[in-house]
């Protein structure tokens, strides 16, 4: 089993949600990562957590394939801008609204013990909406 899905199934149990719903708002998660981090940080982010990337909504995918500019960063019907758009959409994958900071900081706890201490601070330095969710 990967890291990334072993971390699924720890969110779920412990915030008592369907793992099909952690994986979602893992994706999220992921996608709001993407979109504040600089791209070689963000692959070597993802290139510490063996399927992470899988967990991108299409969207995301589909940017990757030379979509690029056709796809605003948080621009779709699901996602508006910054912490609000990621609260959304991490909240309309059965993730609550008071679960987001707990599921959050499970999230960067994973972090920095699967991608290590450099990662965890480089990404709570360069992800200010992700700062924000974890207050």
């Amino acid at each position: 089993m990967q890291p990334i899905q072993a971390f699924i199934q720890s969110a779920a149990s412990n915030l008592r949600v369907s793992e099909e719903s952690a994986g979602a708002a893992t994706g999220e998660l992921l996608w709001l990562i993407r979109n504040e981090m600089p791209a070689d940080a963000f692959s070597e982010l993802t290139g510490e957590l063996p399927g992470a990337a899988a967990l991108l909504p299409a969207e995301a995918n589909a940017a990757d394939i030379g979509l690029g500019d056709a796809i605003p960063a948080f621009d779709s019907s699901s996602r508006g801008p910054g912490v609000l758009g990621a609260l959304g959409a991490l909240s309309s994958n059965a993730i609550s609204i008071d679960q987001v900071a707990p599921f959050c900081a499970l999230f960067m706890s994973f972090v920095k013990s699967a991608a290590g201490e450099g990662l965890y601070y480089r990404t709570l330095l360069e992800v200010a909406d992700l700062r924000r969710l974890l207050r």
